[in-house]
């Protein structure tokens, strides 16, 4: 049997450490086979189109510091796992931000790259498989794992309906879920929550 975590949306400095504490230790008992980070574990709020103070644009070194000691607690608590790591919008901010304000240098971020992901996260030497770019999916056993784009009154049943298999999506940081039984069987969408803090102070 292969055993299966998902875990999204930490949006890292925004995550919350005793969600993402309790997470961690379900994850070293559980020992999954497959765990998959289902994007925004940055927020990568630096480099938002949004209007940002200048305290929230001097965070993006401390945010990267923060996401790797999260992925290196990550692989600690399962040592022995395949970890697939799903690009969501917030990672899409990377490239978003080179390409509009320094598109010379977008070629940096290219896979391995200097400024990829890979390289700020130390992917190869944790050896976490990475699925880029914003809107790739883990096909699991049939099961669709995506990051995800909808935000609707019933998501949960949009994206079964479009994608017509059952998956696991982030992206809205709400628990949710629909079921589905056609003549092709039985079919289910889950929506994974957040590991982020969700109330503002």
């Amino acid at each position: 049997m292969d055993k299966l975590v998902v875990i999204s949306d930490l949006q890292i400095p925004h995550e919350d450490p005793q969600s993402v504490w309790a997470v961690l230790r379900f994850v070293a008992e559980f020992k999954p086979d497959t765990l998959v980070l289902n994007g925004d574990i940055l927020d990568f709020g630096a480099l938002s189109k949004f209007r940002l103070t200048l305290e929230a644009r001097a965070r993006l070194r401390r945010e990267l510091e923060m996401f790797e000691s999260v992925l290196g607690a990550v692989r600690r608590a399962a040592p022995q796992a395949r970890l697939v790591y799903i690009d969501g919008n917030h990672e899409q901010r990377l490239q978003d931000y080179l390409v509009d304000r320094a598109p010379e240098l977008a070629f940096l971020s290219d896979a391995g790259g200097p400024l990829s992901l890979e390289a700020l996260g130390n992917f190869e030497e944790l050896g976490i498989e990475h699925l880029s770019p914003y809107g790739n999916f883990l096909d699991w056993h049939g099961v669709t794992i995506t990051h995800g784009s909808r935000i609707l009154e019933h998501t949960a049943k949009a994206n079964l309906i479009a994608e017509g298999s059952s998956g696991i999506s982030g992206h809205t940081h709400r628990l949710s879920s629909f079921f589905k039984t056609d003549r092709a069987g039985a079919h289910a969408w889950f929506e994974g929550g957040c590991l982020c803090v969700t109330e503002g102070p």
